[in-house]
């Protein structure tokens, strides 16, 4: 337990939970509207042969995003006091931006193979690297904490 009372607690700042659920949103829509069950002629013009694998891309992506939120909101439940809580707490953070990472990878494939439009994925680059910022930001805050910790341990 944290020895500063609830009430006195600064509400924490979840711009990456904001970030994260606009994040989703679009990229829901547009894998909707790309990897749907319309879409079904391939780069290089071949018919539904491998129509299987955008519905596979689609899927890895929609677990991703949910990961994400998953992460993010595993994160923001740990109040950090000792050490275990704030390497647990870090491991789920850097487990959001890994998933981050991964869509941007899923993404680039799905366009590089399968010729979807990759001018709207452009668009969101800029959104998951601002994700992946404020997730950092996020964990830099958190230097503190553990700088603290380590300093109540020494002074024992």
């Amino acid at each position: 337990m944290s020895n500063i009372p609830a009430s006195e607690r600064r509400p924490t700042k979840i711009d990456f939970f904001d970030r994260a659920i606009d994040l989703r949103t679009k990229i829901v829509q547009y894998i909707d509207c790309d990897f749907g069950p319309t879409r079904r002629t391939l780069k290089d013009g071949a018919e539904n042969t491998t129509y299987w694998i955008l519905a596979h891309i689609r899927e890895d992506i929609y677990k991703a995003l949910q990961d994400l939120i998953y992460c993010l909101t595993q994160a923001n439940t740990i109040w950090i006091t000792n050490m275990y809580e704030y390497n647990e707490r870090r491991r789920y953070m850097t487990k959001a931006i890994g998933d981050c990472e991964y869509i941007l990878q899923e993404i680039q494939f799905a366009i590089r193979c399968y010729g979807v439009k990759p001018e709207k994925y452009i668009k969101l680059t800029p959104d998951i690297d601002a994700l992946v910022q404020s997730i950092k930001n996020w964990r830099k805050a958190d230097n503190a904490v553990r700088n603290r910790l380590q300093q109540q341990k020494e002074n024992k």
